[in-house]
């Protein structure tokens, strides 16, 4: 993870100046956790933009990931979107299935940040997870991809765990859970 940054501060494409941090071509902001979880807590209609809007940035993220390092190959990029992903201290992310044949990927999040600061709860609660997960494989399987949350530390489990895939594919197996987290 700390190579990705030397990376990235060597080639000039992490810049802070004059009230602004720059990554690639995009700008950052460094913001409590806690700003999102009570977005999330005191607007619960909220985690459908939460969702989205991370989505997109998610594809535009991988896109100037493409560009700024001419990447030749996918795992190129879910290598530098996973460092990038740890780097912003969102948790420790995992791919713990890839299946490029079906356009179908789990990942797992240990110590996820937007969790452990929402505190308990009954339903997963990482909606921006979510969405940056489902942009960047989007970008990885070149279809839109959407992100299901089956399991949460907020919901006592011990990792956040998540599924991306195409709407299809999540309605025939969690239809309730699209329903919930991505049809909404």
């Amino acid at each position: 993870m700390f190579e990705f940054a030397k990376k990235l501060l060597f080639t000039g494409q992490f810049k802070m100046e004059k009230g602004s941090l720059t990554i690639l071509t995009h700008r950052f902001m460094i913001i409590p956790v806690k700003v999102i979880t009570s977005i999330t807590k005191n607007a619960p209609e909220a985690k459908k933009y939460l969702y989205y809007g991370a989505k997109e940035g998610g594809v535009d993220f991988a896109e100037a990931l493409i560009k700024s390092f001419k990447l030749d190959s996918v795992q190129k990029l879910e290598e530098l979107l996973i460092n990038t992903f740890n780097l912003g201290g969102w948790g420790d992310l995992e791919i713990v299935k890839n299946d490029m044949q079906n356009k179908l990927a789990i990942f797992r999040i240990k110590n996820s940040a937007m969790a452990l600061e929402y505190g308990k709860s009954s339903e997963a609660v990482c909606h921006t997870n979510r969405g940056f997960l489902a942009g960047g494989a989007s970008r990885v399987y070149g279809a839109d991809m959407d992100c299901i949350e089956t399991k949460c530390i907020s919901a006592g489990d011990t990792v956040c765990e998540f599924i991306t895939a195409n709407k299809d594919y999540l309605s025939g197996n969690f239809p309730d859970l699209l329903k919930k987290q991505v049809l909404l």
